[in-house]
């Protein structure tokens, strides 16, 4: 009976693409929306409609869509009040993707992360209704939820796809067309600019005449906070044995034009997400300690006074009077947010509460309570502490196994990567804008999905 009240192939086929042709029509009606936001939304659709008609390896050129959406830039539209941009919309029809395809086709492995996605809806629907307790604007409140849930789809999508070490290695590669995407532009345009003498968007002068690069074509200075987590992934094919030359090469440019982005943006959060990121993979992957602790020593002199005295006033912030920092600022938002903790620590203030805290942390949970913030945090690292065991016994078996070597090298890199993405959560503000929050998600969902390869590859027998 169940059987027969199950929907045909057929059926949701014609039912998602009546929703797309609703969609289209909306979109053309929609004289409110700019030229670029509708285009960009027109070309989603009609890549959707494709994909819908092709085979199931179109989910997998649907993900790596979603990861190019981050070269897209900070982009962003308000429709109805609510703003939304293109990472968010790709994403969330990438997991309709995958669901329609699970129910109409079957999938090879079964869709995995569903109840971290539970849990993230479940904490923000709860800020949400407290929000609305609160008289907050509903509009305001779905702004600041879009950039964290957009966690559901981009960790559900790379912990299914991502299936094997070969799919793991073709999401690098992705990534890495997708850093010298980012930061080429900016920096060819930051040269041009200073050779030239000539000032204007391209560069952001501080108090003590440091140039920084502005990278106009992505959409500002931040796209070093991304850049910071990202290029670390790019130690495992840089170093890794057996690695393609060609692909080798092209991740020795996406990482050093992404540690040079991140020095010409010049952001003290990415410069210490990076920093510790490098440190970590040093220890972890047991390669180049003297080296990366003497060049992060002689970096330090290297840097500008401008930038030197940004990072001094993090532990001083007397020191502001040197320099054009935000650093007291930052300090008044925290002790307001660590009242505000005090005051709601179980259910939180609700959405919007507490503004740009720029300390992620802290700002879910104020506004979600202490609970539902540990809890999400929790489940968005629980793969850690395996991946720390499996990595040593991968580094165990490296001198006579090329493959734990190179399975070493990855989750080293990415386990880099996830320190820098907690650094970053934990000093800056980034879920409150979904460029910058896609980096950090597309890291939990490599963790997620690196788990579920070393343990499926550990249950296989021999």
């Amino acid at each position: 009976m169940i059987r027969r009240l199950a929907p045909s192939s057929q059926q949701i086929l014609t039912l998602a693409l009546t929703l797309l042709g609703v969609a289209v029509a909306w979109l053309l009606g929609n004289f409110g929306l700019s030229a670029q936001f509708r285009v960009a939304l027109l070309g989603v659709v009609a890549l959707v409609f494709i994909f819908l008609l092709a085979s199931r390896t179109s989910l997998r050129l649907h993900l790596w869509l979603m990861l190019g959406t981050l070269a897209f830039g900070w982009r962003t539209e308000y429709v109805a009040g609510v703003m939304l941009d293109a990472q968010q919309v790709v994403a969330w029809l990438l997991l309709a993707h995958l669901l329609i395809v699970a129910a109409v086709r079957r999938l090879d492995a079964p869709i995995c992360g569903l109840p971290l996605a539970l849990l993230t809806l479940a904490a923000g629907g709860l800020g949400f209704l407290t929000g609305l307790s609160y008289g907050r604007a509903p509009s305001s409140m779905l702004t600041e939820l879009g950039p964290l849930i957009l966690s559901v789809p981009v960790i559900v999508g790379l912990s299914t796809l991502v299936t094997d070490r070969a799919a793991y290695r073709q999401i690098e590669r992705g990534l890495i067309l997708v850093i010298l995407a980012i930061s080429l532009p900016g920096i060819v345009e930051y040269a041009l600019v200073v050779r030239s003498g000539i000032s204007g968007t391209a560069l952001v002068f501080s108090q003590m005449g440091f140039a920084r690069a502005n990278f106009t074509a992505w959409g500002g200075t931040v796209a070093g906070y991304g850049l910071s987590v990202l290029s670390l992934l790019m130690l495992s094919p840089l170093l890794r044995p057996g690695e393609a030359q060609p692909w080798r090469i092209l991740a020795g440019i996406a990482f050093s034009s992404g540690v040079a982005a991140v020095y010409l943006t010049s952001h003290r959060g990415a410069l210490l997400a990076l920093i510790a990121g490098l440190l970590a993979f040093t220890l972890l992957a047991r390669r180049g300690r003297l080296l990366i602790s003497a060049a992060t020593v002689v970096a330090w002199f290297l840097l500008p006074e401008s930038v030197q005295r940004g990072l001094e006033a993090l532990r001083d912030p007397s020191l502001t009077g040197l320099y054009d920092s935000s650093a007291l600022g930052r300090y008044s938002r925290i002790e307001a947010v660590w009242r505000a903790i005090r005051s709601q620590p179980l259910l939180g203030r609700g959405l919007t509460s507490s503004g740009w805290v720029h300390a992620d942390i802290l700002q879910l949970a104020a506004n979600l309570g202490v609970p539902a913030a540990l809890a999400l945090l929790l489940a968005w690292f629980y793969p850690v502490p395996a991946l720390l065991r499996r990595n040593r016994r991968h580094w165990l078996a490296a001198r006579a196994n090329s493959e734990a070597q190179t399975a070493h090298l990855q989750i080293s890199a990415l386990l880099a990567a996830a320190l820098a993405a907690l650094i970053l959560l934990a000093t800056q503000a980034l879920i409150v804008i979904s460029a910058l929050a896609l980096p950090v998600y597309i890291v939990i969902g490599l963790l997620h999905a690196r788990r579920h390869i070393e343990q499926n590859e550990n249950d296989q027998p021999g």
